[in-house]
């Protein structure tokens, strides 16, 4: 185990993979970890690969596709109308990529429809909220009614007999 790791050992070391932990590729000379069940890294053939006929390079993204196929992240240059590949971690290609600012843009544009999304089923779930608490105060006065009827001598006929 390393010092100031804090990610899970793997197998029966104990490592993580990022510390040589796990399967590692069965390619003489390499240490990289080994992908499914191939026992070799990505790099020599392991992992999933592209779903295009003839096509042996690995899948991206969590699609079935390489990036030369369709796979991976793509562009959202001008609301993703360029289709290129995206770049690293960021949200464009190589052409749209070099304006951080655009970049900065897109991430914000793309945080604040998740929060309007949020706030907007927050809104609904008060609303349905505050339809239930209505209910059940009715059913509660109904229920308060029928338990604890008004006796006939109770109730003032005349008003005159009400001190103010």
């Amino acid at each position: 185990m390393q010092p100031d790791c804090t990610k899970s050992a793997v197998g029966t070391t104990s490592y993580c993979i990022g510390h040589g932990g796990g399967k590692q590729c069965d390619e003489p000379g390499c240490g990289k970890s080994a992908q499914g069940g191939s026992g070799r890294c990505k790099a020599h053939g392991g992992g999933r690969r592209c779903a295009e006929p003839d096509c042996v390079k690995s899948v991206r993204g969590g699609t079935c596709y390489c990036i030369t196929h369709g796979g991976g992240r793509r562009c959202h240059f001008d609301g993703g109308v360029c289709g290129k590949p995206a770049r690293g971690a960021g949200f464009f290609c190589a052409e749209h990529g070099s304006d951080e600012a655009e970049e900065a843009e897109a991430a914000a544009e793309a945080a604040a429809a998740a929060a309007e999304a949020a706030a907007s089923n927050l809104t609904h779930h008060t609303t349905l909220l505050q339809e239930v608490t209505m209910a059940q105060e009715v059913t509660m006065a109904s229920v308060a009614v029928a338990v604890h009827p008004v006796q006939p001598s109770h109730v003032i006929t005349d008003l005159a007999q009400v001190d103010v």
